[in-house]
């Protein structure tokens, strides 16, 4: 199989992808192609391209061993179990990738499992790279992890590329925390491809991250960037690093100035250089860094939820309204999860700015109820009355009406509180058929301050509205 680096993969599979978007209709491809292509595809989890090949491969290729053991491995991976057997049998005995493969659908003991494995390992001479690759994840899905370490020379001795199995194993160990075995793995990569900036790195990733020895971690990053200066992921590794050991943030900044102009399109280099502003107490600045970025990238979903909870909801000029252009079902609903993911997080002002948009564009409906709770939370009581006045009788519950009085009481609209209590206080004395627990005691909550406050008014007395406000102590949001 003829080798291509990453960077001629990456264009081969950016032609492919172009060439199936263009209705360019099939295109010939020769097998290796379509292996690397697929191979890549993997290493950058792009699960549509690997569909694809496969299908262009099916066409092509349709007696390919090589195409026929990734479909196999495709089927199992996506939870076709039933599919991938079928696809496995029909992969020749000698088969590596069948026999890893046989040995992920079969239930098996831990005894068993190294049984088998070692069976494996002593029945090949050499392994191709993507078969120490599915080695590796075959015998840690297997609970092996061990089992790799204590027969790593061996497999070592076996492979054709070293380097596949030891990045292999190095991402592995970092999933199971095994810190000290990745600066091994990594080490060992720097001393095999010592011109390789990517192994640089990662040998620098697990130092600067883990926040062992990031003196340390910024030297090897050192040597990453004098290979490649232009290095995005090195730079963003350089600032982490100086941020964690607390240099001048102007330093960092020139770094990550310099990371976000040789790749304009990565948001997290613009998210990064913001949380390193406002970490430093630069809060306007940082919010101001994402508004800069958000001007050549309008609508970008990611830049908009991180300064609406930088800035609390508060926002200079109008960032909402790419995202309520043309909206979809499902676009509607991940907005309104990311305003209820920011009430979890107690960001009330960030879930309000999303809602309150949402409410004037879309309408909230039956949710206009968490829009008022959230008004009352943040201190926007003249604004909550005027909505609660023209809510529609359907989208009132208890938690709308308590927080309507308690504004009118905050504001000082004892007229209001006269007008309505009777009424909310009769309303939400019964209770509804099969009504949930929860709801009864949350409606309970609130008949009880609707009727200390309807007795207060009738006798005449005064009002401590800070004593009767079960928001000043409650932490998590009612309106469930």
């Amino acid at each position: 199989m003829k080798e291509n680096s990453a960077d001629d993969r990456q264009q081969l599979l950016e032609q492919f992808l172009n060439e199936l978007s263009s209705g360019a209709g099939t295109v010939f491809y020769d097998e290796d192609d379509l292996i690397e292509m697929y191979d890549y595809a993997s290493d950058i989890g792009n699960d549509y391209a690997r569909f694809e090949i496969l299908m262009c491969g099916a066409r092509l290729y349709p007696s390919s061993v090589p195409l026929a053991e990734r479909k196999a491995f495709y089927l199992y991976q996506e939870g076709y179990l039933d599919a991938a057997k079928t696809a496995m049998i029909q992969l020749p005995e000698k088969s590596v990738l069948k026999k890893l493969l046989f040995l992920l659908l079969t239930p098996l003991s831990e005894d068993s499992g190294r049984e088998k494995l070692d069976e494996l390992l002593n029945s090949v001479s050499e392994f191709e790279d993507e078969e120490v690759i599915q080695l590796v994840h075959a015998a840690s899905a297997l609970g092996m992890y061990s089992w790799l370490i204590d027969n790593y020379t061996l497999i070592l001795a076996k492979c054709s590329y070293q380097q596949s199995f030891i990045f292999e194993l190095l991402n592995e160990a970092d999933r199971q925390g095994d810190y000290k075995q990745v600066i091994k793995l990594a080490e060992e990569l720097t001393l095999l491809e010592p011109f390789n900036e990517e192994f640089w790195e990662k040998l620098a990733e697990v130092h600067i991250s883990n926040n062992y020895e990031i003196e340390k971690g910024l030297s090897y990053l050192d040597f990453a960037l004098a290979i490649n200066p232009d290095s995005v992921p090195a730079l963003l590794l350089q600032a982490r690093g100086m941020y964690l050991l607390d240099k001048p943030v102007e330093e960092v900044m020139q770094i990550l100035e310099k990371a976000l102009e040789l790749d304009h399109e990565n948001f997290a280099t613009a998210q990064y250089m913001a949380l390193c502003l406002y970490g430093k107490g630069y809060k306007a600045e940082a919010v101001d860094a994402l508004y800069d970025y958000l001007d050549s990238h309008p609508g970008n979903l990611e830049v908009v939820e991180t300064i609406l909870s930088m800035a609390d909801g508060r926002m200079k000029k109008d960032i909402l309204a790419p995202l309520f252009e043309n909206p979809d079902e499902d676009k509607l609903d991940l907005l309104l999860n990311m305003a209820k993911d920011f009430i979890s997080e107690l960001e009330y002002g960030a879930a309000l700015a999303i809602l309150d948009y949402y409410d004037k564009k879309i309408g909230l409906k039956e949710d206009t109820a968490i829009l008022l709770e959230l008004l009352y939370r943040v201190g926007r009581y003249t604004e909550l009355i005027e909505k609660w006045i023209i809510l529609p009788f359907s989208y009132r519950n208890h938690i709308t009406d308590l927080v309507f009085i308690l504004s009118c009481l905050r504001t000082n609209r004892l007229d209001l509180v006269d007008q309505y209590i009777g009424a909310i206080s009769e309303r939400w004395g019964n209770q509804t058929p099969l009504e949930p627990y929860s709801s009864i005691t949350s409606r309970l909550g609130a008949l009880y301050i609707f009727t200390l406050v309807s007795q207060s008014r009738e006798e005449g007395l005064t009002i401590n509205i800070e004593e009767c406000d079960p928001f000043n102590q409650a932490d998590n949001f009612i309106n469930e």
